[in-house]
């Protein structure tokens, strides 16, 4: 079975794969934590609905995407909570930290979670 490419230091590798499909893979596997489960909304997120969150939310992670003013491209890859749920992760980059939101939502939760988006990379 394919595993996550993990490098030391709780790594994981996401080069190549979108940032929506990341973000929708991690906000899936989520929990809701502490208070953030007054703003918890157990509706799945898809690709699309990540890539608005990513473009057009404002300066808090919990803002709702769709209402944002200044309908403005962000481009900010950092989250903290998530409409509720504990994210801590940086996806911007070629492999993020799953130390905080593994600490949040389970052992390996990160890993197993991006699993599924590494197995439409591995060439036959």
């Amino acid at each position: 079975m394919f595993k996550a490419n993990i490098v030391p230091g709780y790594r994981v590798d996401i080069d190549g794969l979108p940032k929506e499909k990341i973000l929708a893979a991690l906000y899936n596997r989520a929990n809701p934590q502490g208070m953030g489960i007054l703003m918890y909304s157990p509706d799945v997120m898809d690709a699309g609905r990540a890539f608005i969150v990513i473009n057009f939310r404002g300066d808090d992670a919990c803002y709702n995407a769709g209402e944002d003013p200044k309908n403005e491209l962000r481009n900010e890859f950092y989250f903290d909570y998530l409409f509720g749920r504990a994210m801590k992760v940086d996806i911007s980059g070629d492999c993020f930290s799953s130390k905080q939101y593994n600490e949040c939502n389970g052992v390996d939760a990160a890993e197993k979670a991006i699993e599924g988006l590494n197995l439409s990379k591995v060439k036959v």
